[in-house]
């Protein structure tokens, strides 16, 4: 399994505490391919030290959401203070089987289905004060 394309390097996970740490008045939201958040249990569709960077930004006020893609599947959580949200595809949507199904987890093809019908983006507001707002736009791929 080739971690490094869902793995922060020590020296990421510093230079992102170092930039929360330089204005902890300032509201900020980390962006990455990878994401700590999601239901796909394929070892490729997820960050592997996705508690190392949650444990930066929980303990920082001014951490206020992870924005990721990957998952062709818009995913809404939270971590304490922290929002994990994933933004649909622009080109199309991916559902993952669940953990418990009957298929290979790690057969990518027989764990995920191409859904080529619409397609979005997620767009975020983030105030001055650190409240961030949401919105999830679709489109019809007619």
């Amino acid at each position: 399994m080739d971690l490094a394309h869902g793995l922060l390097a020590r020296e990421q996970l510093e230079i992102l505490t170092a930039a929360l740490a330089d204005d902890p008045k300032r509201p900020m939201i980390t962006c990455l391919h990878h994401g700590p958040a999601g239901p796909c249990p394929f070892s490729g569709c997820r960050l592997h030290n996705d508690a190392d960077l949650l444990t930066s930004l929980v303990s920082r006020s001014n951490a206020c959401a992870v924005l990721s893609g990957h998952l062709h599947a818009p995913v809404e959580h939270e971590v304490e203070h922290v929002k994990l949200l994933t933004a649909p595809s622009t080109c199309s949507q991916l559902s993952q089987a669940q953990l418990g199904e009957s298929v290979d987890q790690e057969d990518f093809l027989a764990s995920h289905k191409l859904d080529p019908s619409r397609y979005g983006f997620r767009m975020l507001t983030l105030a001055p004060d650190g409240q961030l707002e949401s919105q999830l736009h679709w489109v019809s791929a007619a």
